[in-house]
């Protein structure tokens, strides 16, 4: 190994070690995301238009249809919906807006995670030799 080759070697260990601490930092604020006291409601909230069906209501008549705030999720394969109540609807916006940030938050993670993984093999294949016999040592 030449001198420039030992500083190409050194520049590029010294590059992949700084990639980890980069997101190492990145990880440990998406945990910190993960782990605060944030309460989370899943489903998805939305404003649906209907008639009541009663026959003493103007929207047995009439074209007019009543809107109703509705929360929806998925319960063993199956879409469950509930009413909100106008005076519950912002809380349940902010407690579904909340479990959405934990979810995209954790996807990033997983991915932040995977990244730091493939730096570190990549740093094994830079640090790693063979041996070849006679004190003859080579990088791959």
């Amino acid at each position: 190994m030449n001198i420039n080759s030992i500083r190409k070697y050194k520049s590029k260990i010294s590059q992949k070690r700084l990639d980890i601490l980069k997101l190492h930092r990145e990880e440990y604020r998406l945990i910190q995301i993960i782990i605060n006291n944030d309460v989370l409601l899943r489903g998805t909230v939305y404003k649906m238009a209907g008639k009541c069906g009663k026959s003493s209501c103007k929207c047995y008549k009439s074209d007019y249809s009543h809107e109703v705030w509705r929360i929806t999720k998925s319960i063993g394969g199956k879409a469950v919906a509930r009413v909100v109540p106008v005076e519950d609807l912002f809380k349940v916006r902010n407690l579904t807006w909340n479990y959405k940030k934990f979810q995209e938050t954790k996807r990033n993670l997983i991915k932040i995670q995977k990244e730091i993984q493939k730096e570190i093999k990549n740093i094994e294949k830079l640090k790693s030799q063979e041996y070849y016999g006679q004190g003859i040592f080579k990088t791959k």
